[in-house]
This record gives structure tokens, C-alpha cells and sequence, in this order.
């Protein structure tokens, strides 16, 4: 009888573990950021398209017979135009727009900025 007790109680502390674990995992995973969501300039709350004040960059493909990026929903191959605009240039991060002697870039991630690393702290 004692060892059917020991045994159950065994089992009711798994089973809370679990489930703490199971929950602690739901947790994390709603604070980390879906790296397949559209910037926020055009996602409004309800996950619907919105319009912002200008292109948005959404995402950049490369391959060796072709480059084209995907610019507020529209895909865009190098040399075409979109809109008055000329895609002129492609990298992984960023393309390059250009209307006479205009020129825009649009980057992928304008959010992150790229700071040298400071050779003297090594």
C-alpha cells in the first residue's frame, strides 16, 4: 500500500514538472520574434497590410541566373521599374532604387545599425 502511495505521488510530481515545463516552453516562445513577420511599417495589429510612407523592403533573393527583391508586396527583378523607380542594385541587405539622379536605398533590417569594432579592446 505505502509503495503504491510513494509510486502515485512519484507520479503526480512528473506530471507537475511536465506540465511547468510545457508552460515555461509556451512562455519563451510567445516573447521570441517570428523572423518570417513583415516589418511592422506594414503589419497593423490585426495582421492585416497597411500602407507606409514609403517602400518597404520585405525580402531579397539571389541566385546565380537571377536577383530580384520584394519590395511592399511587389516583386521587382534587377533593371525593372517599380513605380517611377529603377531597382539599379541588389545585395543581401539592401537594394538601391533610382529615378534620374535620385537615388533611394531600401534596407532589409533598417533598424540594426553596424558599429566597428574597436581594435584596441582586443
Amino acid at each position: 500500500m505505502a509503495e503504491s502511495m510513494i509510486a502515485h505521488a512519484k507520479s503526480v510530481v512528473k506530471g507537475a514538472c511536465l506540465t511547468a515545463l510545457i508552460w515555461s516552453s509556451v512562455a519563451i516562445a510567445q516573447t521570441t520574434p517570428d523572423p518570417t513577420r513583415p516589418p511592422d511599417a506594414i503589419v497593423n495589429g490585426s495582421g492585416g497590410v497597411i500602407q507606409s510612407s514609403g517602400p518597404v523592403l520585405q525580402s531579397v533573393l539571389i541566385s546565380p541566373h537571377s536577383q530580384m527583391a520584394i519590395i511592399s508586396g511587389q516583386t521587382v527583378k534587377l533593371h525593372q521599374k517599380f513605380g517611377d523607380f529603377r531597382l539599379v542594385h541588389i545585395s543581401e541587405t539592401e537594394v538601391t532604387l533610382q529615378n534620374g539622379k535620385v537615388q533611394e536605398v531600401l534596407k532589409l533590417f533598417p533598424n540594426i545599425k553596424k558599429q566597428p569594432v574597436n581594435k584596441s579592446a582586443r
